[in-house]
């Protein structure tokens, strides 16, 4: 089963013609079902190095440059989850931080 094959493109042509047609997304085309999956990956915040390795992007930076701010969050939902995260944290004890000391050079 060679995938540049004519045969195989056809095949795929009409699985997604028949599947974009039962899901009511008649038209679309697999290069934009593609790019949807990944943005919507994105934008669910699913692991980004995954969905880079998914798309077969070379570095999970393209995949962030690209589809990362297609979606814009609400920054005020992003502090209250950095918030929430700060104050059910529990703080260092004196002797992990020591035993740290110099490990971040």
């Amino acid at each position: 089963m060679t995938r540049g094959s004519d045969w195989w493109r056809e095949y795929i042509t009409e699985i997604t013609i028949q599947s974009t047609k039962a899901a009511g997304l008649e038209g679309l085309k697999v290069h934009e079902l593609r790019h949807t999956f990944v943005a919507l990956s994105v934008a669910a915040g699913c692991d980004a190095r995954k969905v880079s390795i998914w798309a077969g992007h070379s570095t999970v930076a393209f995949t962030l440059d690209r589809y990362g701010g297609l979606y814009r969050d609400d920054e005020a939902a992003d502090m209250s989850r950095l918030d929430a995260l700060l104050h059910t944290a529990r703080p260092l004890e004196i002797a992990q931080v020591t035993s740290m000391k110099g490990r971040f050079r």
